[in-house]
């Protein structure tokens, strides 16, 4: 059985050597977001997965901007780093500003 990533590899040879062999993290972003969307390059430049670390560095992208509350702020990954908070209590802020 074939996996998703055998395809994308087999579809984007020149972006899998680059990952692959060269080590470059661009044509592995590129793999990975076309990996989760399916293959479809347009589902990427869609990308609806805001809270995915590798969203502002994906391929085929437009000039959205992350919604708010989407991923924690500045603020909050400081109060993160200073141990005074954590991602569940970050989770249930996030929602609220989302339903508020």
């Amino acid at each position: 059985m074939s996996s998703i990533n055998d395809e994308i590899r087999r579809k984007y040879p020149g972006a899998a050597k680059k990952a692959d062999i060269d080590r470059s993290r661009a044509a592995a972003i590129k793999l990975h977001c076309l990996s989760c969307s399916g293959g479809s390059r347009s589902e990427v430049s869609n990308c609806l997965v805001y809270d995915c670390f590798l969203w502002p560095l994906r391929p085929y992208r437009d000039d959205r901007e992350r919604p708010d509350g989407t991923v924690p702020t500045a603020e909050e990954y400081g109060e993160m780093i200073e141990g005074r908070t954590n991602s569940t209590s970050l989770a249930a802020l996030a929602a609220s500003k989302r339903d508020g």
